[in-house]
């Protein structure tokens, strides 16, 4: 068996575990040595064959992250991170996440980590910490902004000043 179709069948087994970027592939052929021809032999036969396509591994990987409760910014980031083109990337959370579901999704988010929250603490301390969380699950400073307020509002009578 030459590098070559040593290189097809890895770049195969590994397509046959889990969906995979064609990012991912090159990395993974690389760490195991083979040479950038025949990981580009195994690519193009990978994408001919169907194995890869960047598009709807963005689709799908885009709805397990919205169903997360995972903002815009982190979503584009962990796509990146995975070897999506950035332009494909932009593309598929402007078409797939509307503002509204990403609104609802903060919302969702901020309720679950206030429910976490202990009720003695200070109004300050919880904005402070929520501010933190949603930002860290990649939502904009408009959309936190808001659903901060809004949760404050809704509990008011919770929190000491």
């Amino acid at each position: 068996m030459t590098e070559r179709e040593k290189a097809l069948n890895k770049a195969i087994k590994l397509c046959s575990r889990q969906a995979r970027t064609e990012f991912q592939i090159r990395q993974s052929l690389a760490k195991s040595a083979y040479s950038a021809c025949d990981i580009d032999c195994a690519v193009e036969n990978l994408i001919e064959m169907g194995y890869i396509n960047d598009r709807d591994y963005a689709e799908r990987y885009l709805e397990i992250l919205v169903g997360k409760k995972r903002g815009r910014r982190r979503i584009l980031n962990d796509m990146k991170r995975h070897g999506i083109d950035s332009a494909l990337a932009e593309k598929t959370v402007a078409e797939g996440y509307l503002p509204e579901e990403e609104r609802e999704n903060a919302e969702a988010a901020a309720r679950k980590a206030l429910s976490k929250m202990p009720e003695s603490r200070e109004k300050r301390k919880v904005r402070d910490s929520l501010y933190r969380h949603l930002t860290s699950q990649g939502y904009g400073y408009d959309i936190t902004s808001a659903v901060m307020d809004k949760m404050m509002e809704e509990r008011e009578d919770v929190y000491d000043v």
